[in-house]
Parts: structure tokens; C-alpha cells; sequence
């Protein structure tokens, strides 16, 4: 949904169990700093979520071991 991170702006990490970038809205984390929260994903993902429309504004996205 839009605005869903509304007004979140000392968010420190997101964190996404999705292995493909979910399309969102544009304006979703208008509010979020994308310099210094850091978007973790699960491994082997992140080349996908930094080309990804939207997720790609994080300058922080970093893999996480998936079991």
C-alpha cells in the first residue's frame, strides 16, 4: 500500500524474505532515509533489488543467509 513506512524516518533496516523485488508504489518509503537504512535480503538477491525500480534508491542492501 502507499505511504505504508509514512513518516518513518529514523527506520534503521528493512528487511524482505521475497527472492524477487516486489512492484510497489513509488512514493512507499518517501519518508524512509535510503542512505542510511539498509535494506537486507536473502542471499544471492541483491543484484536484482539494487536494479529493481524503487528498491534501488537504497544505497545500503546487503544479503542475508537464507535456510
Amino acid at each position: 500500500k502507499s505511504l505504508a513506512f509514512f513518516d518513518c524516518r529514523s527506520l534503521k533496516s528493512i528487511s524482505v524474505a521475497w527472492e524477487a523485488p516486489l512492484k510497489v508504489p513509488d512514493d512507499i518509503f518517501k519518508s524512509v532515509s535510503k542512505t542510511r537504512c539498509t535494506l537486507y535480503v536473502p542471499n544471492g538477491t541483491s543484484n536484482a533489488y539494487k536494479s529493481a525500480k524503487v528498491w534501488n534508491e537504497f544505497q545500503n542492501i546487503e544479503e542475508y543467509p537464507v535456510k
